[in-house]
């Protein structure tokens, strides 16, 4: 199932066998979000229920923490041009190793841009301080 799939690719990613065609891309990529790090970027999850939209690097995200959000207290949404297209990732099996996940963001942040696809899964913004 796809915990199953995530688990095992996060495991492929961590053990630096990926399944990535292009392995200098992946490495290239996995060195910059480690030089911006951690605390500085997010994974944005939940794009394909909110229109998959297309994402182009440098594009400005409006970040809104949802106070009545049923499913995930933390819960932060992600707008472009005010509009939601998706989520800041907050588990283990949406959030990219190398991103923090909603509940490790500060509520004054509101903003971020977007910088890059990784390893064909996940959706990286860095945070805009």
């Amino acid at each position: 199932d796809r915990i199953d799939y995530s688990n095992k690719l996060k495991n492929e990613l961590n053990n630096k066998k990926s399944t990535i065609s292009d392995e200098s891309d992946y490495e290239e990529k996995e060195e910059l979000l480690i030089t911006i790090g951690k605390k500085n970027l997010i994974t944005i999850t939940g794009t394909r229920f909110h229109g998959n939209h297309k994402f182009k690097k440098g594009m400005e995200l409006l970040l809104k923490k949802e106070k009545d959000n049923e499913f995930d207290s933390d819960a932060i949404a992600v707008y472009l041009n005010n509009v939601k297209v998706g989520y800041v990732a907050n588990n283990e099996h949406t959030t990219c190793y190398l991103t923090s996940n909603a509940s490790d963001i500060h509520q004054d942040i509101t903003h971020a841009k977007y910088l890059l696809y990784f390893a064909y899964n996940y959706h990286i913004a860095e945070i805009i301080r």
